[in-house]
């Protein structure tokens, strides 16, 4: 599949596990059904964006941080969950991050993009890498939460401690994938949901604390 090798040339060599989960049969169909989307036009993240999280070399992952899928509008989606293309408004989610960022340390640049969390560290991952155009979770159950399922076990793999920041139910039902102790996980309401546990959660204070006592340079989550 042309299109499938396309969007995955941004993937760093570093994850040769999971373009050996591409070509699985599961994911073979995966794709397939989403390839006349594609040629319509009518996927968030556009193709080249669609694997765009796993520019990041594994080696240097430090913190997670997982979504659902990407948001639905048009040109917004950039294939790092939570994040849209500078210069887009930004969603209430996200709005709602930089808050608690601010909150934490006085400051918060507000980089609708998120690429400098990226640049130090930081895998931003949906559970779905696509949805529809103009519609939410419209390819839930197609096969991406088993892609994403096998990129958390890769990660959990690792043996440098990684923080992990399980916002939100949908988000907390992953933590049996990582159980190895070397790593960490912090959990906090959706952010979403500011007023019902996210608000105040420090949870990047609390990330950054753990990768310090674990000897890691901690994230400039103000970038």
């Amino acid at each position: 599949m042309q299109s499938l090798q396309r969007a995955l040339a941004v993937v760093d060599g570093s994850w040769p596990g999971l373009i050996a989960e591409t070509e699985k049969p599961y994911f073979q169909r995966l794709w397939a059904s989403l390839e006349p989307e594609f040629a319509r036009g009518a996927v968030a993240p556009a193709l080249d964006r669609v694997f765009s999280a796993f520019a990041l070399p594994l080696p240097e992952v430090k913190a997670v941080i997982l979504g659902q899928d990407p948001y639905p509008t048009p040109g917004n989606a950039v294939g790092r969950a939570f994040a849209v293309a500078d210069g887009a408004k930004t969603p209430n989610s996200l709005r709602n991050i930089f808050q608690e960022v601010e909150r934490c340390f006085g400051r918060c640049a507000r980089q609708n993009s998120l690429r400098g969390w990226q640049e130090q560290g930081v895998l931003l991952l949906n559970v779905c890498l696509t949805t529809r155009a103009g519609l939410s979770h419209a390819h839930k159950g197609l096969g991406w939460e088993t892609f994403t399922d096998a990129a958390l076990r890769l990660l959990d793999a690792c043996p440098a401690p990684i923080a992990f920041l399980l916002w939100g139910r949908h988000a907390r039902e992953k933590k049996p994938l990582i159980a190895n102790p070397s790593h960490f996980v912090i959990e906090a309401a959706h952010p979403s949901f500011p007023y019902q546990g996210f608000r105040g959660c420090g949870c990047f204070e609390k990330a950054n604390d753990l990768l310090e006592k674990a000897g890691l340079t901690p994230i400039d989550w103000t970038s």
